[in-house]
């Protein structure tokens, strides 16, 4: 864990921020784990427009993308009426590219929740898989790259977390 922690702390000077193609990781990101998807009955609905790119780290990306999208299947709501959802989509401002991955899960009770929901370790549901480490290194990896992440919640209703990349 330790040299987890290391890694996503590294200074911003040294690291090499690229052009990333944000839909293409999202589509192989579904495709690493369509069967995981299915199973769960996740339908994730990419609608960030094609060739869209950010500036960052390639495995930061991917990384990120992955947490989101298997998160959206780990705090799924059975009971919803529109089936399990992920949407994804884009917004663009004068300062940032921000990217809502918005679910229709179980969602997080911000009052009581909010302010710890990037620490380390720390969980909110009683989810066999929840460790406390996803979000955790999401947020390191978002900051290390210049961005930052805000989130939206109302439990029973689902979460929109939202990570604005600056331009470059």
């Amino acid at each position: 864990m330790e040299d987890l922690t290391e890694i996503v702390r590294m200074d911003l000077a040294e690291l090499q921020l690229k052009e990333v193609d944000l839909h293409a990781s999202i589509e192989n990101n579904c495709a690493s784990i369509r069967a995981l998807l299915l199973l769960n009955g996740v339908q994730v609905i990419n609608k960030i427009p094609e060739k869209t790119c950010v500036a960052g780290i390639q495995a930061y990306i991917d990384s990120i993308v992955l947490n989101f999208i298997t998160n959206a299947v780990k705090y799924k709501r059975s009971e919803a009426k529109e089936g399990c959802q992920l949407l994804i989509a884009l917004e663009e401002t004068d300062t940032h590219k921000i990217v809502h991955f918005q679910d229709n899960g179980i969602g997080i009770d911000m009052k009581l929740n909010g302010g710890k929901l990037f620490g380390l370790y720390k969980t909110f549901h009683k989810h066999p898989d929840a460790r406390g480490v996803g979000l955790f290194l999401t947020k390191g990896q978002v900051e290390a790259m210049g961005g930052f992440i805000t989130v939206q919640s109302t439990k029973g209703l689902g979460t929109t977390f939202s990570v604005h990349f600056p331009l470059q």
